[in-house]
């Protein structure tokens, strides 16, 4: 009796260049990789957003020269896919930003502000942030600097009520707000009498920042 056998196995693949999230400013990119497979990779094909795949040069090297001069600034995914002679097939996906010289592009920090605004040495005070895009690129972090006279610290905020996940409370002062824009740190409790200076800074996608000036509070 004859015994056949079924390859099962996919092939693996994976892209050198671009690197995920890297920022561009070419009218061409250069798109490469290596693929490997137990039998053999019979094909690459290589994809831009939600366009159509093209068989990228080489199999086991592979490459393919894109045309990206009217693609729109902002953020694009890269998808390739490697067949075996099986048919079996896997899939890479990364994301890169494209990016003009000669902009000042930057996040708008629409507003910042504590909570409460009168703060006690009772009180958990709160730093909020509304921050959106004001350009092609989505918003990538936010950092909240604060300093008490004696150290400046810093840490990164993150979208309010997304980290972690959770329901708004009937006392919360923004249960009527959107989440979408507003990003938040809970500082805690100070002692009565200090003073607390504190600013924003935004990065978008592009690595383009923007700083606000500083506010404070005294705790009362």
């Amino acid at each position: 009796m004859e015994l056949i056998l079924i390859d099962k196995a996919p092939p693996t693949i994976e892209i050198y260049s671009p690197i995920d999230k890297e920022i561009i400013e070419a009218d061409n990119i250069v798109i490469y990789g290596q693929s490997s497979d137990n039998q053999a990779v019979q094909r690459v094909e290589v994809c831009l957003d939600e366009g159509e795949y093209m068989l990228a040069n080489g199999t086991e090297f592979w490459s393919i020269i894109w045309d990206i001069s009217t693609y729109s600034l902002g953020n694009h995914n890269i998808s390739v896919k490697a067949f075996d002679d099986s048919l079996c097939v896997s899939y890479y996906n990364i994301t890169f930003i494209l990016n003009e010289s000669g902009h000042s592009w930057a996040p708008v920090i629409n507003d910042f502000y504590n909570k409460p605004e009168n703060p006690t040495n009772e009180s958990n005070v709160v730093i909020y942030a509304n921050v959106t895009a004001g350009s092609p690129f989505t918003i990538d972090k936010i950092f909240l600097y604060w300093d008490d006279g004696i150290d400046t610290e810093s840490t990164q905020m993150f979208r309010y009520g997304d980290n972690p996940i959770q329901d708004r409370h009937e006392e919360d002062p923004l249960k009527n707000e959107s989440n979408e824009p507003v990003y938040g740190f809970e500082l805690g409790q100070f002692a009565t009498g200090k003073n607390i200076s504190y600013w924003i800074e935004a990065f978008d996608a592009a690595n383009n920042s923007i700083i606000t000036n500083t506010k404070s509070f005294t705790i009362e």
